[in-house]
């Protein structure tokens, strides 16, 4: 006997009422679980109550959603010996306390498991059609890595790491996507247990924050390179030594505001080596370049100075607070003109003035995401670049630049502007210790626990501190040291084929452009120009997304069948959309990928898409959505 969900709608798992035998699943060992309804209709079970008792088989049904929220130490919270996910089901996993799956569970909905250090998967493998994402969750372990589906697309977020077992033989599965990663820029990470794997699975969003680590090793790795594979992707190859053994990622394909960079082996310090810096993009590095002046109790020091051990003048509440220094890192920026300005690489100078009289008493160059401290927060100053007071440096292409850590997030000043010190949120092996004196890497912080002040990113509050520094660059005097640039409405909006042909609309009705699909066409892709809001509203819009065009409904007339396609609203690893929002409509990134239902043999079919935003567009932004072509190749 199975023991079924009854209500129509949402519930509580523990409420007797809400399923079929009268008894909730925990009250008897080794019961039979669905979640759901026949109808496939949406709804969400919330499982709020700690239980150890060991369901044999859950299967979580189209349109449900399992939530587990409670914790309770380090106490068993939820137990299951079979665990299957049926396609359009959802399992939340969101639980710093044990959680037991099972073995083999089958995933051909979504499972998703947040922040649990304490997964048990007792077969070391997931099955299935599905996504599984790990969010800011580690699934393995050196001695227990998993094995995943042939059909199986893993999701990497904020600091998530997976330890793939014998990749050469499929077992990475379908696909590996990097996906958000937090604020703090913690990276993901694919860990391998050995040598000599080639690993075909694509593996997609690569960026700034993504790791490859080899967990074993006799030897370390000598070199770590990206070939072009001629398509818009890259084959990673790790050697370990002159004869080219090692491991080759065949399929890496970056992420849309992502590109090639310089790969770096690092040793960590449980001996394993890492690849860092595979890609350059959206750098999240918060340092100053060589020659600012840090303010001490006995006057200014360049930063290049300075040591762990001196002390450094902090601001609490307004009044100086003397601090140590407890760290010093330093690394080299190489900037990538192929980029936007503000993910180039390039520095951001702060004229002398630009922020008040003597503010700063001399320019002042940090990178773009380092914070200002103006009106009691923190403002990245890629936010308020103006291009006259303040503004990318060209001039500095390659630079070394610092990090100044004190023993607790601290207000300084630079060049007598008031800025922050180094917060450790998890890029500290990103960098060289500065000095002679060791100095272990302390604890991981984070802005919302550890900040010295709010950091403030909302258009209410930047864009007024924006306008307030246009006008005193008005006084000042300042010329644009950037030329104006020329706007456009027109999304150019046509698809793409797979083999390459183009196909343009052939009218408007009601909001859609209609296209005409040829026969045997089975998917498009709906190409188009992209603006970022940050460029095209102002920097003081802290939305950096490659937008192209807002689609709404979607349909698709195929002889005398109509369908209406939603996957794109919800599918998170299609490729070429920005993130799903609310389930009504989602931006292209200029290059959406849309697979087509299955086609009558020799049939013309229409496509109607519903367009409801788009541009403006920067004509000279043509360069960049050709870039955003040729990565999803």
């Amino acid at each position: 006997m199975t023991n079924s969900w009854l209500n129509p709608s949402s519930g509580n798992w523990f409420s007797a009422a809400n399923w079929s035998d009268g008894l909730t699943p925990q009250d008897r060992a080794w019961d039979s679980v669905f979640v759901g309804n026949s109808a496939g209709m949406t709804l969400t079970v919330s499982y709020e109550s700690a239980s150890s008792t060991q369901l044999n088989v859950l299967t979580v049904g189209t349109g449900a959603t399992l939530a587990v929220s409670v914790t309770d130490g380090s106490n068993t919270v939820f137990c299951v010996n079979s665990l299957t996910i049926n396609s359009g089901g959802a399992l939340s996993i969101d639980t710093s306390s044990p959680v037991t799956l099972g073995s083999n569970p089958t995933v051909d909905g979504t499972l998703t498991i947040s922040g649990n250090p304490a997964i048990s998967i007792n077969s070391r493998s997931v099955q299935g059609s599905g996504t599984l994402i790990l969010d800011g969750t580690t699934l393995g372990d050196t001695n227990t890595p998993f094995q995943m589906g042939s059909s199986l697309t893993t999701v990497l977020e904020n600091g998530a790491a997976v330890y793939i077992n014998n990749a050469t033989n499929g077992a990475a599965g379908k696909q590996i996507v990097f996906g958000d990663d937090s604020a703090e820029g913690t990276p993901s990470q694919i860990v391998f247990s050995d040598y000599n794997q080639t690993v075909s699975t694509p593996i997609t969003g690569f960026d700034a924050s993504s790791v490859i680590t080899i967990a074993k090793g006799s030897a370390a790795p000598i070199s770590a390179t990206f070939v072009s594979n001629g398509n818009g992707t890259y084959s990673l190859k790790i050697a370990f030594d002159q004869w080219g053994n090692g491991i080759t990622l065949t399929d890496v394909a970056f992420g849309p505001n992502s590109a090639v960079g310089t790969p770096t082996i690092v040793t960590n310090a449980d001996g394993s080596w890492s690849v860092v810096n595979g890609a350059t993009g959206y750098n999240r590095q918060l340092c100053f370049l060589a020659g600012t002046k840090i303010l001490t109790p006995k006057g200014e020091k360049i930063i290049e100075d300075l040591r762990i051990g001196d002390e450094i003048t902090t601001y609490v509440h307004g009044r100086p607070v003397t601090q140590p220094v407890v760290w010093i890192g330093t690394q080299h920026m190489t900037a990538n003109p192929s980029l936007p300005l503000d993910q180039a690489g390039y520095p951001v100078r702060v004229v002398r003035n630009a922020l008040g009289d003597g503010i700063p008493a001399q320019d002042l160059l940090i990178t773009p995401e380092h914070c200002l401290f103006l009106n009691d927060s923190f403002v990245p100053v890629r936010m308020l670049v103006n291009g006259r007071s303040i503004f990318y440096d060209r001039g500095f292409p390659d630079y070394d630049y610092y990090h100044v850590e004190t023993r607790d997030h601290s207000i300084i000043s630079a060049n007598g502007a008031l800025t922050e010190s180094y917060l450790a949120t998890g890029n500290r092996h990103t960098f060289h210790q500065h000095g002679t004196v060791a100095q272990l890497g302390g604890p991981v912080r984070s802005w919302s626990e550890d900040a010295a002040a709010s950091l403030v990113v909302s258009r209410d509050f930047v864009e007024p501190i924006f306008n307030q520094l246009e006008k005193r660059a008005d006084a000042l005097g300042l010329s644009q040291t950037v030329q104006s640039v020329q706007l456009t409405d027109d999304p150019d909006l046509h698809l793409l084929t797979p083999n390459g042909y183009v196909i343009r609309k052939i009218r408007e009705a009601g909001g859609a452009a209609i296209f005409m699909i040829p026969p045997g066409v089975t998917e498009v892709s709906i190409v188009s120009r992209t603006s970022r809001p940050s460029d095209t509203i102002g920097p003081f819009v802290d939305d950096r997304r490659h937008l192209g065009v807002l689609v709404g409904a979607i349909r698709f007339f195929d002889a005398d069948v109509t369908h209406t396609l939603k996957r794109y609203l919800t599918d998170e690893t299609l490729r070429g959309w920005n993130n799903v929002e609310d389930g009504t409509c989602r931006w292209t990134d200029g290059y959406g990928r849309l697979p087509l239902p299955p086609r009558r043999p020799d049939a013309i079919g229409m496509l109607s898409i519903q367009i409801r935003a788009g541009g403006p567009y920067r004509m000279d932004d043509e360069t960049a959505s050709a870039l955003i072509v040729q990565q999803h190749g």
